[in-house]
């Protein structure tokens, strides 16, 4: 049975790391400029990073470019603790073209994007290698809702078997790009529950591949206990459970708040490693408020909320939204995201047949 954690072995990992002075090289795939701003930003924390733009499938030339551009600039106004660098790929659509022969009236979504997805994974894989990186990935699953069953597949051919499919958090360059690439809760929810429908159907024909919201949710539905994860708890942990170091020495609540200060605004910041004690932290009013805006026991619309034993609220993001750290009516974005999460693992819990062992398993 797979019961490993990925978030704790990355955690564990980055740790090790940082005892060890050792800063790993990432290789990572990057389709466009959104789909790779935030990875960038956090995980260059903690890894050295090299772009790896190869996208055979854009065209025409003038969008190619364009978007090379665009990452190009992208990396060189943004502000990382570790190198970010940019590899260009080679720019052939013949590849793409003779890779899609016989596709070509196949929609969006079908086998062709899935071979797509292949062609560029597969070429990622053998640079890293060739490169000696530590580690690859690709911001493909990145991109708003693209095809569930290929993507889980083409993961799977891969060699991988945990997902943890996020939804895109409206801070920073998303924020700015909002129109661009965001979404509505129900069309994320919909493709969230096709991926979950999907990794059912690879356990139960022994397969065995996890989704990480699910096990988070799952191991305090189906057994008490918690993960302790930062954004679904209360309260938060924000300044409590984590704190976020920047470059220059300023100590924020967490990495949100970070991102909320490369907005422009300081407001989540509690002090800097040059100065502060751990004293000075721990009594910050920001940290402190911070901590009793995520209490849900506290909140309307959470206190009451059947699904606030599994729950958890996010100040920063509240702040960033409303321009108040508290939230101040259920059923917003965020909200309706995870009550929507909870609403399709319970529904399979209730009404898939086997699907209690597999997701037990998952724990």
């Amino acid at each position: 049975m797979n019961k490993r954690n990925y978030q704790k072995e990355l955690d564990k990992l980055i740790e090790r790391n940082r005892k060890e002075g050792k800063t790993p090289r990432l290789f990572l795939h990057a389709c466009c400029a959104p789909c790779s701003s935030y990875v960038m930003e956090y995980l260059s924390q903690y890894f050295e990073i090299t772009i790896f733009f190869y996208n055979p499938n854009i065209a025409p030339e003038e969008e190619y470019s364009h978007r090379v551009a665009e990452i190009r600039r992208l990396i060189g106004e943004m502000e990382f603790v570790h190198p970010v660098t940019l590899m260009e790929g080679r720019y052939d659509p013949k590849e793409f073209y003779e890779m899609a022969k016989g596709l070509e009236d196949v929609p969006e979504g079908g086998e062709r994007c899935f071979r797509c997805y292949r062609l560029r994974m597969e070429e990622a894989a053998k640079l890293a290698k060739e490169g000696g990186y530590d580690y690859f990935t690709t911001t493909l699953s990145i991109s708003p809702l693209k095809n569930a069953e290929k993507i889980i597949e083409t993961y799977h051919n891969l060699g991988l078997n945990h997902l943890f499919i996020r939804p895109l958090t409206p801070l920073g360059y998303a924020k700015e790009h909002w129109a661009e690439i965001g979404y509505e809760p129900e069309e994320f929810l919909k493709f969230y529950k096709q991926c979950i429908l999907i990794l059912l159907e690879h356990n139960r024909n022994g397969i065995r591949m996890s989704e990480g919201h699910a096990r988070i949710f799952l191991k305090k539905i189906l057994t008490g206990y918690s993960e302790n994860y930062m954004e679904l708890r209360s309260p938060c942990g924000a300044g409590i459970g984590q704190m976020a170091y920047y470059y220059d020495g300023n100590i924020y609540t967490c990495d949100e708040g970070r991102m909320v200060a490369e907005m422009g605004d300081q407001m989540f910041c509690l002090g800097n490693v040059n100065y502060s004690t751990y004293d000075d932290l721990m009594e910050n009013r920001v940290c402190k408020v911070t901590c009793q805006a995520s209490v849900l026991e506290s909140l309307p619309g959470c206190c009451d909320c059947v699904y606030h034993p599994y729950c958890g609220v996010c100040p920063v993001i509240s702040y960033a939204s409303d321009n108040s750290i508290y939230t101040r009516e259920s059923n917003v974005y965020r909200c309706k995201i995870y009550k929507g999460i909870l609403d399709i693992l319970f529904e399979i819990l209730l009404e898939e047949p086997g699907a209690e062992d597999i997701l037990k398993a998952w724990i």
